[in-house]
């Protein structure tokens, strides 16, 4: 298992699971889904304490945002890590704002009812796991997902960055030295 890498590590493994631009656009597409619905459901639990409510949703949000700093800091090339950076870092806290704004209309439109509320947003996140794995993996690049192997920290709370960064730093070699870094980190 590899210890907690950095940015550039998680970009060339992201890399090496994610060739085919059909996977790319697909996951780029559905993980803004992940994380909205993350925090409509912490929302949707910390309803009952107003106080708890806004600080589950704003962990939701605040953490990728600091691993996101963490990358950019890190990161030789912050130049053009600049722009998929910020828009990851602002859609992170607007879906904060969004899931603290909309919890209430989510319960409404489920009949008042926060299981079933609840329920939806759990439906939203495993469809968007569903089209990652199932179609993008399964079907498109006939592989595992790199997290089946291996998912640390800085991946799961970047993996809206690492979905949006394109095109990927291949090493000399293209995408099965990729491969071959990635196996060896």
């Amino acid at each position: 298992m590899r210890r907690l890498a950095g940015y550039e590590r998680e970009r060339c493994f992201y890399a090496a699971h994610h060739g085919h631009p059909l996977n790319r656009l697909l996951h780029a597409c559905t993980v803004p889904f992940e994380w909205v619905s993350t925090a409509m459901a912490a929302a949707l639990l910390g309803a009952p304490l107003r106080r708890i409510q806004s600080l589950a949703v704003w962990a939701v949000a605040v953490a990728p945002c600091f691993a996101i700093a963490v990358a950019v800091g890190e990161s030789q090339r912050r130049s053009s890590l600049a722009v998929p950076a910020v828009l990851s870092a602002a859609f992170h806290a607007g879906s904060a704002l969004l899931a603290l704004r909309a919890s209430g209309g989510l319960r409404a439109a489920c009949g008042s009812s926060t299981p079933a509320a609840l329920a939806a947003c759990f439906g939203v996140n495993a469809l968007a796991w569903g089209v990652q794995v199932g179609i993008g993996h399964w079907a498109v690049e006939r592989n595992q997902p790199g997290m089946a192997s291996d998912l640390t920290p800085m991946a799961a709370l970047t993996s809206l960055l690492l979905a949006w960064d394109w095109p990927p730093p291949l090493p000399q070699g293209g995408m099965r030295a990729a491969q071959r870094v990635s196996r060896e980190l």
